[in-house]
């Protein structure tokens, strides 16, 4: 998704024609770019870290089964021995443990990767502000000098580069945006909440309540209210 957009941002770069947006116009595409790139990379460790934690409670969960068709299959279930049925236990609590530490991590990305997307929106919207303003500014530089110079044509290369920088990666970019805000991240991010609640143990309660509160800080702080003190 980036690639075009590097394309675009080569092209202004490398070009000898100034216009007053022009410095602005590619800080912002490079910001833009890396933004894209972070989001990528955080997309692609949310499924990750899914398929590691759904791979742990598969293993734990097939030993548990293991041993308790050991003592299912036994002639007296009662005679099995105390070790076994304790070890039972101790395989159940890891798996709880773990699940609390994997749970915990793919909260943290989810939440990181809302905002890594968040930042490239916002870069996408200062690009395409600038590159709209650089259109019109390289326009009127070649009409000027179209006036000059009748007899020459204005090469309209530069003008087709701020024209299509915003336009190609915009529509993938608004898929992203509507995955993060409608139906994606955010259920993705409630669901595992409810399920942590349910399954969690202590330190992975307080792990995600100081989350939350931050988070609740974070907002408040943006809105001036403050009717909760701030969690570092």
């Amino acid at each position: 998704m980036s690639i075009p957009i590097n394309e675009q941002y080569g092209h202004i770069e490398l070009s000898q024609a100034q216009f007053p947006s022009r410095d602005r116009l590619v800080r912002n595409m490079a910001q833009w770019s890396e933004a894209l790139h972070g989001s990528g990379r955080c997309m692609y460790q949310i499924p990750l870290t899914t398929n590691r934690l759904l791979e742990v409670m598969m293993v734990h969960v097939r030993h548990v089964e293991f041993k308790l068709r050991r003592i299912a299959d036994s002639t007296y279930w009662w005679q099995s021995s105390e070790t076994e049925t304790h070890r039972i236990g101790d395989v159940l609590d890891m798996l709880l443990n773990e699940l609390d530490d994997q749970l915990v991590g793919l909260l943290a990305g989810i939440g990181n990767c809302a905002g890594v997307l968040e930042q490239a929106s916002q870069a996408s919207l200062e690009t395409e502000v600038d590159a709209k303003k650089g259109r019109h500014e390289v326009d009127e530089l070649l009409q000027r000098k179209h006036e000059v110079f009748r007899s020459h044509e204005p090469d309209p290369a530069l003008f087709h580069h701020t024209e299509t920088t915003p336009r190609r990666p915009k529509r993938t970019l608004s898929f992203g945006r509507l995955l993060n805000y409608r139906a994606g991240l955010e259920q993705l991010l409630e669901q595992l909440q409810g399920v942590l609640r349910r399954l969690s143990r202590s330190s992975g309660r307080i792990e995600l309540a100081r989350t939350s509160e931050k988070d609740r800080s974070v907002l408040q702080l943006k809105k001036g209210n403050f009717d909760a003190p701030p969690v570092l």
